[in-house]
């Protein structure tokens, strides 16, 4: 059976989800008035009852970690892999531009010429409204030109990572992993198909 990348992702989701919620058995209830030989029976019978749940789920984990290795495969082998780590690389940078993206911008020269003439003018006041003798004052050093690049460049890192999703979405769709007759049998028998 063939399955994409999305639906053997999520198979193997629901398989983990179920072995999760798996419980094994290891008691049986014998009524207290049974014969020896008709308790013995029960408990016999819920062994290996619980001898063969535990093989299916044991099998059912072994089909997991196939189906999982076979994306890994897929994935590298389609590029899945080299198209993440684009992707994150892209997320790291655009979160570094957007930090650069809200800092104050340099004040034209006039202004900054007016700026240190009142801060000077404060200082020999004595200092601000507060009485700091303040002898520095924070002035932005991003220009309007510089913030236009950074803003051009998140929108271009914004248009990369939509394309590489849209990338993702295709080769996830397009590539495929192959389930064996058994393991679709026990897939089925275990309502997960």
């Amino acid at each position: 059976m063939d399955l994409n990348l999305r639906k053997a992702r999520k198979l193997e989701s629901k398989i983990e989800k179920h072995l999760a919620a798996a419980q094994l058995k290891g008691t049986v209830d014998v009524r207290i008035k049974s014969t020896l030989a008709d308790a013995s029976e029960q408990v016999h019978q819920g062994s290996l009852k619980l001898t063969r749940d535990l093989e299916d789920l044991l099998s059912l984990n072994t089909v997991r970690f196939d189906i999982r290795n076979q994306i890994a495969n897929a994935n590298q082998g389609v590029g899945i892999n080299a198209l993440m780590t684009q992707r994150e690389m892209l997320k790291a940078k655009s979160e570094v531009l957007t930090k650069l993206s809200s800092v104050e911008l340099a004040p034209a020269e006039a202004q900054l010429g007016d700026l240190l003439e009142g801060k000077q003018k404060q200082l020999e006041k004595g200092g601000d409204s507060y009485g700091r003798l303040l002898v520095t004052v924070d002035v932005g050093v991003v220009g309007e030109a510089e913030r236009k690049v950074i803003n051009d460049e998140i929108t271009e890192t914004v248009k990369a990572l939509e394309d590489i999703e849209d990338q993702l979405a295709q080769k996830n769709l397009g590539a495929k992993i192959t389930l064996g007759a058994d393991a679709v049998t026990l897939l089925k028998s275990q309502g997960l198909l």
